[in-house]
């Protein structure tokens, strides 16, 4: 894709690109790979409830919830499950800077990602957490 886009000799700019995204694949599939030695195995990606599965109650009226989760894993061994976010940027601060302060919810992307877990019918425990 790089040659028939760029050529056979890409700008400098490219060619850096496009070895930190092999490093990162290759850092990504390192991580990938000791979460499936530990049993989780992926489970839904870019997945979410039927319409109006998660329904959120506001002032006594219902609200529907549409959205999709990047990923859902489960852990064979154990049932747990996770879920997942996707995040593109080279830095990551952990769900519990970003989206707490003092113990409140502050950013509600994951929060809401669990409510449309429950329309899908996934209860219990669930971890929540990003993949850089």
């Amino acid at each position: 894709m790089v040659l028939q886009r760029y050529g056979k000799e890409p700008l400098s700019a490219i060619r850096v690109q496009i070895e930190q995204l092999r490093r990162r694949l290759a850092a990504f599939a390192r991580w990938q790979a000791d979460r499936a030695k530990e049993g989780w195995r992926i489970e839904h990606v870019e997945a979410g409830p039927a319409d109006a599965e998660a329904a959120l109650q506001v002032d006594g009226r219902p609200m529907v919830l549409r959205g999709r989760i990047d990923r859902i894993d489960l852990n064979q061994s154990t049932g747990e499950r996770r879920i997942l976010d996707y995040k593109s940027s080279d830095t990551a601060r952990p769900p519990e800077k970003t989206h707490r302060k003092k113990g409140e919810w502050i950013d509600l992307q994951l929060p809401l990602y669990r409510h449309l877990a429950r329309g899908m019918g996934i209860e219990g425990p669930v971890e929540l957490g990003y993949i850089v």
